[in-house]
């Protein structure tokens, strides 16, 4: 529900992830504040938006498991908003994270990794299997079996269990950890 200026307008969002209902109250304002009215028109063109690929997209394997595809990039707040995600997500499965580094966060680097590492295994995420050299650091100071280190995607691929119907997956790490290749195989027929 959107409101404003004495209108208010009911928008069904097709994208999952209740933080990007931030995105459209966002460009709702930008849409008002440019002239156009809150109407049903206005609705409308905020439903039938579509996220480009790799950010925030769900797709259904084969297999029946979800795979929420969010590989575009990543920070600690959009990792907590996938995470929590993944944990909202009607799922009768196991609830998977592969996760690669987040790239550019300076020197609190290793503690954001680790607090991220700590926030999937609060959050009820049965196993995360993560990638890079801060997740490693962060990996071993958990020292968590739910939280698994391993040094590249082929290994990645190995360590995530084979899915089935009623799993939930997220994918996510920053465009340089190049994790598009594991949504590929995981939401093909041989995965």
């Amino acid at each position: 529900q959107l409101s404003g200026a004495g209108e208010a307008v009911a928008v069904g969002l097709a994208w999952p992830g209740p933080h990007l209902g931030a995105c459209c109250a966002a460009a709702a304002a930008v849409a008002v504040a440019s002239g156009l009215p809150l109407d049903a028109e206005l609705a409308r063109r905020l439903s039938e938006y579509n996220p480009v690929g790799a950010r925030m997209r769900a797709v259904t394997a084969p297999s029946g498991a979800t795979i929420l595809d969010d590989v575009y990039n990543a920070n600690p707040l959009s990792m907590a908003n996938g995470l929590d995600l993944l944990a909202g997500v009607p799922a009768s499965g196991r609830r998977i994270a592969a996760l690669g580094d987040m790239a550019e966060l300076g020197p609190a680097a290793q503690d954001l990794h680790l607090e991220t590492l700590e926030y999937a295994l609060s959050a009820g995420v049965d196993l995360v299997v993560c990638t890079g050299e801060h997740f490693r650091a962060a990996a071993e100071a958990l020292g968590s079996s739910r939280a698994v280190w391993v040094p590249g995607l082929p290994e990645l691929m190995q360590a995530l269990p084979t899915l089935e119907g009623g799993d939930a997956v997220l994918v996510k790490g920053s465009r340089a950890q190049r994790l598009e290749g594991v949504v590929r195989r995981l939401s093909s027929a041989g995965a």
